[in-house]
């Protein structure tokens, strides 16, 4: 896939992708401008886990089958937000359409500032 003049903005994910400390990097703007396809094209390379959160319920599960399919040695870990984070400390994490998990528990975002 060709970026078109988003070469600065992949740099500047790159680089945060390289950091040595934990790091969040919140990519937001209108639909249907390409934001998924920049993050996905910056973590080619990196062990990663890229959900979709999906409006309803059982984000929690989905996120931690779709994980375990990428790393099957998180699969003894607790089903939490936090439990899961941790273990997946050394990964790349990236959760598509955040806002329908704050519409499932709206309680994820101070879940999400402690982690």
């Amino acid at each position: 896939m060709i970026f078109v003049n988003r070469e600065k903005e992949l740099e500047a994910i790159k680089k945060r992708l390289e950091s040595k400390s934990l790091e969040l990097i919140i990519v937001y703007g209108r639909r249907r401008i390409g934001k998924t396809s920049l993050i996905l094209k910056a973590i080619e390379g990196y062990p990663s886990v890229y959900y979709l959160a999906v409006e309803g319920k059982n984000n929690l599960l989905k996120f931690k089958q779709t994980a375990e399919r990428l790393f099957p040695e998180i699969k003894h870990v607790k089903e939490d937000w936090e439990s899961l984070f941790y273990a997946l400390k050394d990964k790349v994490i990236v959760i598509d359409e955040f806002p329908y998990l704050i519409e499932e528990d709206n309680s994820i975002p101070s879940i999400f500032q402690r982690i």
